[in-house]
């Protein structure tokens, strides 16, 4: 992955300890390394996150903090356009969508 991570920004903190735990439900065969999470320096529209367990890597994508208009952000929405286009092209894997 990118090496453009930042400290998260103050005010966009997630909660790492249940992050952790709901991946760990979800997928049973993480390494046992802790969960870090560093923010994308780009990206303004959604926030986007760098995890990292070990030797296991993902992105995590959030709508904006704050209010947002009713169809934007939609990440149930972008979930299934790349979970379709992994279908077709070479793409990162999309592993789950949750609210």
């Amino acid at each position: 992955m990118a090496s453009d991570t930042i400290p998260i920004r103050q005010g966009e903190e997630l909660d790492t300890s249940a992050i952790e735990n709901y991946l760990r439900e979800q997928l049973p065969n993480l390494p046992e390394e802790s969960l870090t999470i560093e923010q994308f320096s780009f990206g303004k529209s959604n926030l986007t996150y760098q995890l990292k367990m070990g030797e296991w890597e993902a992105v995590l994508r959030r709508p904006p903090l704050g209010p947002v208009a009713p169809k934007a952000h939609d990440m149930e929405r972008e979930y299934k356009i790349l979970k379709e286009i992994s279908l077709i092209s070479r793409c990162s894997e999309t592993i789950f969508v949750c609210r």
